[in-house]
């Protein structure tokens, strides 16, 4: 059995699209099963994408609107893996980065990054007598 759920929401003057989409069988990385949220534009705010292996992925970016007024923005990216959001797949690849640490990651899908550059060291705090 498969199943695929859309669904349309409006929450105040806001419209959301959710999406349910799960093969049937056992999710693999070419048939993950996934779950996403639109805002009106098309705009993911929510992705999910479970495969095979221990392959998922997930993304949220919510707009301001559902946010308290104290938070601008947040964007918030995790995988293990690498989804590629296009083909809707996980696939084989190699994932480059760059941290604030100025260090460079390099993820080669198997979920461990390796720092090639270290941290800046913490500034010398000598308290003054």
């Amino acid at each position: 059995m498969q199943a695929a759920i859309s669904v349309s929401l409006k929450v105040g003057e806001d419209h959301y699209n959710v999406e349910l989409a799960i093969p049937s069988g056992t999710p693999t990385n070419d048939n993950p099963y996934t779950f996403s949220v639109k805002d009106k534009s098309q705009a993911n705010m929510l992705e999910v994408a479970i495969g095979g292996k221990g392959n998922y992925f997930v993304n949220v970016a919510p707009p301001k609107s559902l946010m308290p007024a104290a938070i601008e923005q947040l964007g918030l990216n995790i995988s293990e893996g690498h989804y590629d959001k296009t083909k809707g797949q996980f696939t084989t690849g190699t994932d480059t980065d760059t941290d604030t640490d100025s260090g460079s990651d390099t993820d080669t899908d198997t979920g461990t990054d390796t720092d090639t550059t270290p941290p800046n060291p913490a500034p010398n705090r000598r308290s003054k007598k």
